[in-house]
Formats: structure tokens, sequence, C-alpha cells
């Protein structure tokens, strides 16, 4: 990914008050995906590739010349318009119940263990980033991926309190090593 995206992604981040930091961190990984899906999903058409490049860098300018205080509004409005193939509608309908999911982990976790379970659960939500843009060059994997994703999700959310994090992490890792059919 170009070095002006980067930025643009830690800007965004970095201007975030402390209170919303996690929302807004969540919702730039979001964004990562859909980009890095966007790319995926155009590979081998140049010209396509370079219009979705240049999309996202006129979107990373903008963020970047924006003041802090408006940087979340810039990147929500230009990032969400900048390239998305259909695969990220497949993203965002994920997005609910997979948030549900891992908010659930987390607060099942005792007191004394959240910190812990949020950077656990955290590496859960890299990996599934990964692998749903890793599998967007694949209509039938990506479609494939995404529904694996979602009913680990769901099953995490039907678990007892105390089997979340064991579902989850079951669950989970059998949707990132989902193949084609």
């Amino acid at each position: 990914m170009d070095a002006s995206i980067k930025k643009a992604f830690d800007a965004v981040i970095a201007a975030a008050p402390a209170s919303k930091r996690s929302a807004v961190e969540s919702f730039v990984l979001k964004q990562k995906v859909a980009a890095t899906a966007s790319l995926n999903e155009a590979a081998g058409d140049k010209k396509k590739v370079d219009e979705i490049v240049t999309a996202y860098k006129t979107a990373s300018d903008a963020v970047l010349a924006a003041k802090p205080a408006d940087k979340y509004d810039v990147f929500d409005k230009t990032f969400s318009e900048a390239g998305h193939p259909p695969t990220v509608k497949a993203v965002d309908a994920l997005e609910n119940s997979f948030k549900e999911a891992i908010g659930d982990v987390v607060a099942a976790a005792p007191a004394p263990q959240q910190d812990e379970m949020k950077a656990l659960v955290f590496q859960q939500t890299v990996v599934a980033a990964n692998t749903l843009a890793q599998s967007a060059k694949d209509k039938k994997l990506f479609a494939a991926v995404t529904t694996a994703y979602k009913v680990a999700s769901d099953a995490v959310l039907a678990a007892a309190p105390a089997d979340k994090y064991s579902v989850m992490e079951k669950t989970f890792a059998e949707a990132a090593d989902v193949k084609a059919a």
C-alpha cells in the first residue's frame, strides 16, 4: 500500500480522542481491508488498479490536509467512497455480528483479565481482516470466508459466557482456514 495512504490511516488514529481511539482503530482496520479488497479484486486490470490507487491517494491527501478535529469525518467520507467493490458490502454485513461477538468475548472475561482479553481479541481481528483481504481475489473463496466468519461470530454469540473465548478461538481459526469449494 502507498506510503501516503498509510500516513492517512496513522493520522486519523493519532487525531482521535483517547475515548474514541478504539472505535477509530476498528474503522481504520475496516478501511484497510476494504482498500486491500479493492486492489485484490482489480488485480490484472492495470487501468482499474490505477483508478483505485488514485482514488485512495486523493482520499489520503484530503485526510492529511484536514485539521486534526476534522480528520475522522474527512477519512470516513473519502475512504468510504474510494474504490469499493461489491466485496466491501460483504465486509459491512459481517461487521456487526463480528463486533458483537468480540465484544461479548471481552465482556465475558473477569474484570482483571479484560485488558488481556482485548489484546487476544485484537489478534483474532487482525487475522480475520488479513484472511478476508487475501481471499478477496477469488469471489467464491471470499464468499466462503465471509460466511465462515459469520457462522463463527454466531457461534460465539450463542456460547455460554465462560466458553466464549474458546469458541471464538476454535471457530475463528476454522474460518481462517476455509478454502473455496
